[in-house]
């Protein structure tokens, strides 16, 4: 918030693309904040609990979110920022209640992680939809999309889809990634390309499996 505040004095709502804590961390300074319906709905059985490991995972402070002062979000919700139309669109999957946020005046696209941002995919946390149901939601949305192809796509881990030393093997985030993500969703059901053991966290058996630019990381009992 101090840096924003250098920007303007106006005031700043915050608008998540997701409720995990490496993109909501500083949430608690904003006093309104929104996130997508279903992902306040998961907050107490699923994704509250991971907040808190969260601080654990990425060796952050404890810092206390007011969740039950956020506001939903559904599809088709519009942000006017004074003149400037965003509009909210349902993409489910990594979240129940993850959203992609269009602005269509700069043809850009907010992608957040709902499929990837460059790397490979984090499909593994508690929350996550198996395969059989990220297939039909990245097919559902690839349909929605279709006239936003052309866009920017800005996904929630930006430096992920540009190439350097941390990230080797990134690819630009785009429309080609999410079509890549439904056919890799196919293979997975159908046993067609082999996952490859990553040590992510500690005892935890994750895999990457990979389809030309698409990839993520899920835990074997999740492909089904």
């Amino acid at each position: 918030m101090p840096l924003l505040r250098t920007l303007t004095d106006l005031p700043i709502d915050l608008v998540l693309t997701h409720a995990h804590i490496d993109h909501m961390y500083h949430a608690g300074e904003f006093e309104r904040v929104y996130v997508g319906a279903d992902d306040i709905r998961a907050w107490r059985k699923t994704l509250g609990p991971l907040y808190a490991a969260g601080h654990i995972l990425y060796h952050l402070p404890p810092k206390q979110v007011r969740f039950r002062r956020f506001q939903p979000v559904r599809d088709g919700d519009c942000f006017d920022l004074g003149g400037l139309t965003i509009q909210a669109m349902s993409a489910p999957g990594h979240t129940p209640g993850s959203m992609i946020y269009i602005d269509a005046e700069h043809r850009i696209l907010f992608t957040g992680d709902a499929f990837g941002s460059g790397e490979a995919s984090w499909m593994w946390l508690p929350g996550c939809a198996p395969v059989s149901k990220l297939q039909s939601n990245f097919t559902v949305l690839l349909n929605r999309l279709k006239p936003y192809a052309q866009y920017r796509f800005m996904g929630g881990h930006r430096l992920q889809g540009i190439v350097n030393e941390k990230h080797p093997r990134s690819n630009p985030l785009n429309y080609g990634v999410l079509q890549n993500m439904v056919k890799l969703c196919g293979d997975m059901l159908s046993g067609a390309v082999e996952g490859h053991r990553v040590h992510l966290v500690p005892l935890l058996p994750l895999y990457v499996y990979t389809f030309q630019t698409a990839s993520m990381v899920i835990h074997k009992r999740s492909i089904h």
